[in-house]
């Protein structure tokens, strides 16, 4: 562990990155500052200062034209769409996932390991929203599940209109459940959202699902994932015979969940019980971009780049969800709160332009090795990284029917379950 190449601008693990792509992963983060640089030097000078002022901007090493704002690429994918996928979107990686785990297994360094429907689909940061996307990015990954699913059908017309889900129309989203009554605090908290580089949270995201009808709740951390995404019977073989004949690498119909600490938020997609007893949570990190090299064999393992859906039978007994979950571990950090009747806490919310934030990673790689540990490894969350923070916040989707009026007009203040 102490070994881990991290990168000191946001805190993420390159052990699995070429020499190379670390290059163009630190690359990326000065790209970055420069923006924000040239962003600022725009501004100072919209602002008709002096112009000694302007004179001092336009000798500055940073020069705005050398770096233009990112071109927003706004657009939304699911894998039942017909169209290629944006290099944004990469489809397929759950299946892929799977090879590399029994391999894995195989080798002994996997016991078992549990997977949400087939049809996640991984969401990476771009430039233009890098430092305070990752909530949306989730978001989407949500609704790329949640619109392809066979369980509850409604629930794609219920996110496809008024107007389809992306990052500018979930801000939308939320500014109109403000004014339809729906989180009074998050409103006089972010005052206006549309349109703007604001970071948002599984609190904000509650609101926009609850707004669209669609059932969830807030929960806790490692024992509720491993119980939520374990099926119903598991494990429980009455025979030798039957505990062989049980797959290492389970498949289920549970959607993805996403996970959000102070200045970060991730989707959890399952998990993986190590060899020796330990607890890996397996996420899709919007901060990840998948090699080139990894992308096009995924993509070429799919057709079209999508994947079909489970068709399962089993049917969750629960709805939209949100949960607090703490840590044991005692550390020094700003506390995740939600707003809600039975906490009495108000909700903080972090900033992602934090230590901890994840930045962009540019990988120009054309072939990809087939290394089941090095690629596992951009998709652990090992329990000693989940212990150093103290509080966490879940939003899962307990695929109910969608919520009636009544419902939705009961859920205007942000609730969740506290568990410590």
């Amino acid at each position: 562990m102490s070994d881990s190449v991290i990168c000191a601008f946001c805190n993420s693990e390159l052990d699995f990155m070429t020499i190379q792509e670390r290059e163009n992963h630190y690359e990326a983060h000065f790209s970055e500052q420069a923006i924000e640089h040239a962003e600022a030097s725009r501004s100072a000078t919209d602002n008709n200062a002096s112009s000694s002022l302007q004179t001092a901007t336009q000798s500055s090493t940073w020069k705005t034209r050398k770096w233009p704002f990112p071109k927003e690429t706004d657009v939304f994918w699911h894998p039942q769409m017909t169209e290629a996928p944006p290099k944004s979107c990469t489809p397929g990686l759950i299946p892929f996932l799977k090879s590399m785990l029994e391999k894995s297994h195989s080798r002994g360094k996997t016991r078992r390991a549990t997977l949400c429907v087939d049809n996640a689909v991984l969401f990476s940061r771009e430039p233009w929203d890098a430092g305070w996307g990752c909530g949306y990015r989730n978001f989407l990954m949500a609704c790329a599940a949640l619109m392809t699913q066979g369980q509850q059908p409604s629930y794609r017309f219920l996110l496809e209109a008024p107007f389809p889900p992306t990052i500018r129309n979930l801000q939308r989203w939320i500014e109109d459940a403000w004014s339809a009554g729906f989180d009074p605090d998050g409103k006089k908290q972010l005052q206006k959202l549309v349109n703007t580089r604001k970071w948002i949270g599984t609190a904000d995201l509650w609101v926009a699902f609850t707004y669209r009808r669609i059932p969830h709740e807030t929960d806790v951390l490692i024992d509720w994932i491993v119980d939520y995404f374990t099926p119903k019977g598991a494990n429980k073989q009455t025979d030798a015979f039957q505990s062989l004949q049980s797959s290492c690498v389970n498949m289920t119909d549970k959607m993805p969940i996403i996970l959000q600490h102070n200045g970060h938020s991730r989707t959890i997609v399952g998990y993986e019980v190590t060899n020796t007893g330990s607890i890996n949570l397996l996420t899709f990190d919007p901060a990840y971009k998948p090699p080139d090299g990894l992308r096009k064999e995924v993509l070429s393992r799919s057709s079209n780049g999508s994947t079909q859906s489970q068709s399962l039978s089993h049917r969750q007994d629960a709805s939209l969800k949100l949960v607090v979950a703490s840590s044991s571990v005692n550390v020094d950090s700003a506390l995740l709160h939600t707003l809600g009747h039975n906490t009495g806490q108000k909700r903080k919310r972090s900033d992602e332009n934090s230590p901890q934030k994840a930045g962009p990673s540019k990988r120009r790689v054309d072939i990809w090795r087939p290394d089941e540990t090095s690629f596992l490894k951009a998709f652990r969350l090992q329990p000693f990284k989940v212990g150093k923070k103290n509080e966490y916040q879940i939003l899962y989707f307990p695929m109910t029917l969608p919520l009636s009026e009544a419902q939705r007009l009961e859920s205007k203040e942000v609730r969740s379950t506290k568990v410590t």
